[in-house]
């Protein structure tokens, strides 16, 4: 779906936005807090990397719900999605590329064994949505259908892990809005807003323009290629007063964090409550919160930003 635009974009759309209306995120939320509260459990006190411990596992869990897979798969999950998502990282080795293929091949037949079982019998998830959907009297072929399984799980990967780890480091930062946060809970759905902005996951998505456009002094013509900012734009002044500052209470913060338009990422508002659920979770447990870690580490990516780990103590 990414990758598509117009009537074949329009037609995968109309099928997977049924999934994400906002009663249906909202219908996942107590699932969520479980599996939050699970992993922080099994993290307890001390030491950990919540990149690895939480921000990791966490989407990877919430996509196979949506999708109906089995909870015991979801390690698996996890594993082929991390090689999977390489794809687009300018870092990536000939091993690494050995592994991908190695992952997509697998994956691909689990997922279409999971297809041939919704043919027989639906179930209440999307693979069965997706299997059984009509657009225009046709149905989605295998193909389609296991390609945006794929993208569910890798742009949950991308997206909703940095905007948790980079969302954690930015209040880490601001010590004195960190503690806004633990004195007003209310606030921590807008501080995801005021973060996605601060320091979006995605930075860069590239376009083609249908048409020319001005640009300062400068005329790029139709069928140009483009490189859009989304960090650069989140720190605009002429759009947000006193951009480098983090401030939870900043109002009618939109943002370009998850595109925009015919793109607007549809699992927004998942990704969101995801993030705003781990956020309330940490600072209900936690007193103290520290990053032990001086020198972080960003993973070589330059479309996503996110750290390769997060090493933190967390203290009762």
């Amino acid at each position: 779906m990414l990758m598509l635009d117009g009537p074949a974009h329009r037609r995968i759309r109309s099928v997977i936005s049924k999934v994400f209306t906002r009663a249906s995120v909202e219908r996942l939320r107590p699932r969520i807090a479980a599996e939050t509260g699970r992993l922080l459990d099994a993290v307890g006190e001390g030491e950990t990397d919540l990149i690895q411990s939480l921000a990791l596992p966490l989407p990877v869990t919430v996509t196979c719900e949506l999708l109906g897979l089995p909870t015991d798969d979801r390690d698996q999950c996890r594993r082929w999605t991390e090689h999977i998502s390489r794809v687009i990282d300018p870092s990536i080795t000939v091993q690494d590329t050995a592994d991908m293929n190695a992952a997509e091949v697998e994956f691909r037949a689990y997922v279409s064994g999971h297809i041939e079982e919704r043919r027989a019998t639906p179930r209440d998830d999307i693979l069965s949505l997706l299997v059984h959907a009509e657009v225009d009297g046709d149905r989605l072929s295998e193909e389609e259908i296991i390609a945006n399984i794929q993208f569910l799980f890798v742009a949950g990967h991308e997206t909703t892990v940095n905007l948790i780890g980079n969302g954690l480091l930015a209040l880490l930062g601001h010590p004195e809005q960190l503690r806004m946060l633990r004195d007003n809970p209310e606030l921590i759905p807008n501080s995801v807003d005021e973060i996605s902005r601060y320091d979006p996951p995605v930075q860069i998505v590239s376009r083609i323009l249908t048409g020319s456009v001005g640009l300062g002094d400068v005329t790029l013509p139709e069928g140009a290629k483009v490189m859009l900012l989304f960090g650069a734009a989140g720190r605009d002044p002429e759009r947000y007063p006193d951009p480098d500052r983090l401030d939870v209470t900043r109002t009618g913060t939109k943002t370009l964090a998850f595109s925009g338009g015919p793109h607007y990422c549809l699992g927004a508002g998942l990704g969101k409550m995801e993030t705003s659920i781990v956020l309330t979770e940490l600072l209900r447990r936690y007193s103290k919160i520290e990053l032990t870690g001086e020198d972080l580490v960003w993973r070589r990516n330059v479309s996503f930003r996110g750290l390769q780990e997060l090493p933190l103590r967390l203290m009762h």
